[in-house]
């Protein structure tokens, strides 16, 4: 009787229904007092965020092969009146001098293609002007130019070199080769190893090699202007939900980014570049996305992957990381 009665609790749809509503709430409270959107400009942490999302979008746009003359006016504008605040309310720490180094090399990027922004300057040496800041104190910011043949010497290195020489690709080679599948699979059988919640193994992979269908679903997905053309496959990771159990319903968001960074590491071995482009979409969006390509209801969509080849000579986004010390706490 006693083992009916938890069976009950346990796998009843309407009691699920009911502790899923429940786990909604807390997590409806939680985020109604954390999420980015609430008192953006009373909290460092957000503000950092906000001001990130910004300047990493003029890294991105340097980093496109062929970069658009004019692209990120606006969010440069917007990026110097945030960072203005950010030093007022903050100070002036090395995140910010950081943001401030990036918009300088946009400023060079973009005088290095034929256009010169005469506010934007102004109002960024108003700035440092303002603040007693001096441009010795930046960090390389931008891109970096990268060469393909060295790269195949630090992705067959030890593991501390081939983590480093990872990047997300926004400049790949301009050709018709088709991806090459048996590499492919090759990176595939790799991220096999990938660890996950007690061997679940929720992952599942779809890829996409038509042209058609490859421009659909990075023209759906949005982040990829500029360099989707270029890319030879998408592929889409996603988890099953069906996997999961009422007390873990994150661990698909958990497993299938594991395999998806594992995956990324398996591309790069085989010398596959690559990119991530985010997932993140409204249920009704979503829903229509899992419609339009074809994804059963009881998959997660984590993340999509643009597969190119690399050009000889080649850019990618410096994107700093911030230092381990910053985010590391030691319990004793």
């Amino acid at each position: 009787m006693k083992e009916k009665i938890v069976n009950f609790l346990k796998y009843n749809w309407f009691v699920v229904l009911g502790r899923l509503c429940f786990l909604q709430i807390h997590e409806i409270c939680l985020l109604s007092r954390h999420i980015g959107n609430v008192r953006l400009y009373d909290n460092k942490s957000k503000l950092q965020a906000f001001i990130t999302m910004k300047s990493h979008s003029l890294e991105k746009g340097m980093a496109i092969g062929n970069s658009r003359k004019g692209f990120g006016y606006q969010k440069a504008i917007g990026l110097l009146n945030d960072i203005s605040v950010y030093i007022e309310r903050v100070g002036n720490d090395d995140f910010m001098l950081g943001q401030l180094s990036i918009l300088k090399s946009y400023i060079d990027y973009s005088s290095s293609i034929g256009v010169e922004y005469k506010d934007i300057t102004k109002k960024f040496c108003d700035l440092l002007y303002r603040y007693k800041i001096d441009v010795k104190d930046f960090d390389n910011s931008g891109v970096l130019y990268m060469n393909h043949t060295k790269l195949l010497k630090e992705i067959h290195s030890d593991f501390k070199h081939f983590s480093k020489s990872r990047y997300s690709i926004r400049d790949f080679a301009q050709n018709e080769k088709a991806i090459n599948m048996d590499t492919l699979y090759e990176a595939l059988e790799i991220a096999q190893k990938t660890p996950s919640a007690c061997n679940r193994q929720s992952q599942h992979v779809h890829i996409f090699t038509d042209k058609t269908l490859c421009s659909d679903i990075f023209t759906f997905q949005g982040g990829n202007k500029g360099f989707s053309k270029e890319m030879k496959a998408a592929i889409l990771i996603t988890a099953d939900i069906n996997s999961y159990f009422i007390n873990e319903v994150h661990q698909v968001y958990i497993d299938g980014g594991l395999y998806a960074m594992n995956l990324l590491y398996s591309l790069h071995f085989v010398g596959l570049a690559s990119i991530p482009l985010t997932m993140g979409m409204k249920p009704a969006r979503m829903n229509k996305f899992k419609k339009q390509f074809h994804i059963p209801d009881n998959e997660m969509p984590i993340v999509l992957i643009g597969v190119g080849y690399y050009k000889e000579n080649y850019k990618v986004a410096v994107s700093h990381r911030k230092s381990v010390s910053t985010y590391t706490t030691i319990n004793k």
